[in-house]
């Protein structure tokens, strides 16, 4: 409350009282699950975590520069496991 006035007297100016007074109301929807915020997913994939060795990238970084398109990390690791399958004998 603003110094000067009594308790529940109206605020001197209404904007900024607004919230004090207001209780929050219980969502209609709780089984709505949140989003973050941001652009939605690019694909379907699923996504998995590696860590990779410093030497091991420092070869990563060599072949993607060596690439005429110079694909991104994860697109040059993509690639090199697509050409890694197709090179393996079938089963």
């Amino acid at each position: 409350m603003f110094m000067g006035t009594a308790v529940g007297a109206p605020c001197p100016t209404r904007y900024r009282c607004y919230h004090a007074f207001m209780a929050k109301q219980p969502s209609d929807k709780p089984d709505k699950i949140k989003r973050r915020p941001g652009p939605p997913q690019a694909g379907g994939g699923t996504l998995i975590g590696v860590r990779i060795m410093a030497d091991d990238l420092e070869l990563l970084d060599q072949w993607r520069e060596a690439q005429p398109d110079r694909p991104g990390r994860p697109e040059a690791i993509r690639r090199l496991v697509e050409e890694g399958v197709k090179r393996s004998p079938k089963a």
